[in-house]
């Protein structure tokens, strides 16, 4: 997931790049009536990952698990990966669990994001 979805062509320091969100478990990302959306949880984020400028001042980068709960609300998230000397974790988790999607039925969703801070 190290290809970036929206980017400047200059981006200012401290700018995320935004790259896309894989499912981690695609068996319920099938979606449906009232099924999981999978373009929204995709932006939504993408969008947490442009938060992420915010939480350090220096170049970074990360993955992030995101767990969706059927109420559309982060119910849990967590740091796979994280490298940068000064980026605050508890930010990047703030930054992912402030995601939101419209609510869904079925079990709860995980979804993996990465992102770059330039």
């Amino acid at each position: 997931t190290a290809r970036a979805v929206a980017a400047a062509p200059h981006p200012a320091a401290g700018a995320a790049l935004a790259t896309r969100a894989t499912p981690v478990s695609t068996t319920t990302a099938a979606g449906g009536a009232n099924g999981f959306d999978k373009n929204a949880a995709r932006l939504a984020a993408i969008s947490a990952a442009q938060r992420v400028g915010a939480c350090t001042e220096e170049p970074a980068s990360g993955v992030v698990v995101i767990t969706f709960a059927p109420s559309g609300l982060v119910s849990n998230a967590s740091i796979a990966a994280l490298k940068g000397d000064s980026i605050r974790p508890d930010c990047v988790l703030r930054s992912f669990q402030a995601a939101r999607i419209n609510p869904f039925s079925g079990p709860p969703v995980t979804v993996q994001k990465s992102f770059v801070v330039k």
